[in-house]
């Protein structure tokens, strides 16, 4: 719905946002990312997956009537994939995920999921602390240490929890370890 133009004033402002305007605190990748746009579907949707739980609702056997809840972490991957199978932007033939947009803007760029790396080219600090320790108990990175308190004679174990800044580092020093083995 949008207002009428006046003939008399040339001064026409539309109801609906304008899609062109650039939101930073919504761009979840870093201004040096080279990922186009399908790319980066692809990625904020694996972010995005991998911090639901299914949850698995089973009679227990005893009684009918209570039941019993198991959560389980489900892997994004395959959720991710028949999202870019859904919109036609997969290709597994591709040897890179290059694209120019000059000779083919009326088609979107595909995207092979296996050539396409998302972790450095995360904006870790956009993301929400539990999204960042499902990235990390992923790649088997440890998110909590237990610290032991002594009060009098006993001895307590806490279990403390790493903060943001600690697991964004873990990740980024586990990933470049990782690299330099390859």
């Amino acid at each position: 719905m949008r207002k009428t133009q006046n003939k008399k004033s040339r001064n026409y402002k539309s109801v609906y946002p304008s899609k062109t305007t650039y939101d930073p605190t919504k761009d979840f990748f870093q201004t040096n990312a080279r990922l186009n746009a399908s790319q980066r579907k692809y990625c904020h949707c694996l972010m995005n997956v991998r911090d639901r739980d299914v949850t698995n609702i089973k009679k227990a056997k005893t009684n009918t009537k209570t039941r019993q809840k198991k959560s389980k972490k489900v892997s994004p991957y395959p959720i991710c994939i028949s999202f870019l199978k859904k919109r036609k932007l997969l290709d597994y033939s591709l040897k890179t995920n290059s694209y120019n947009y000059k000779k083919s803007q009326k088609t979107q760029p595909k995207v092979n999921p296996k050539i396409t790396h998302c972790l450095m080219n995360y904006d870790l600090y956009k993301y929400n602390i539990r999204q960042i320790r499902d990235l990390a108990q992923e790649k088997k990175i440890p998110i909590y240490y237990i610290q032991k308190s002594s009060k009098s004679n006993k001895s307590r174990k806490i279990k403390k929890y790493l903060d943001k800044n600690t697991l964004i580092s873990k990740i980024k020093s586990n990933y470049f370890k990782n690299k330099s083995q390859i």
